[in-house]
């Protein structure tokens, strides 16, 4: 709910907490690696959410999970600003080979 708020330092420091999970938790994870990614993008640092949202792409290659595509997918729209950094570049050309181009 914070980061739907835009209330960004208290959504990344539930994230991370949250990330404290049992690994067995693989959607859990890769939806929490998402958010966490999604905030670092929002706050401007978009090599940090490109690092962490890496995770989260190999964790939902394991997954049939809509929901951990559209996190995915979202992300790789708030990142769109800093497409020219290749951090970037290369995280979005990964989705786009991992999950298919965008519709």
């Amino acid at each position: 709910c914070f980061h739907a708020l835009g209330r960004n330092t208290h959504a990344e420091r539930f994230a991370a907490r949250s990330l404290r999970m049992d690994n067995r938790y693989v959607r859990g994870k890769a939806f929490n690696l998402a958010l966490l990614a999604s905030v670092h993008a929002q706050q401007g640092e978009p090599d940090r959410a490109c690092t962490i949202g890496a995770e989260a792409l190999t964790l939902t290659t394991q997954l049939r999970s809509a929901r951990a595509v559209r996190y995915l997918r979202d992300l790789q729209t708030q990142l769109a600003p800093h497409r020219r950094l290749p951090a970037v570049r290369h995280f979005t050309g990964r989705i786009n080979a991992t999950l298919g181009p965008r519709r």
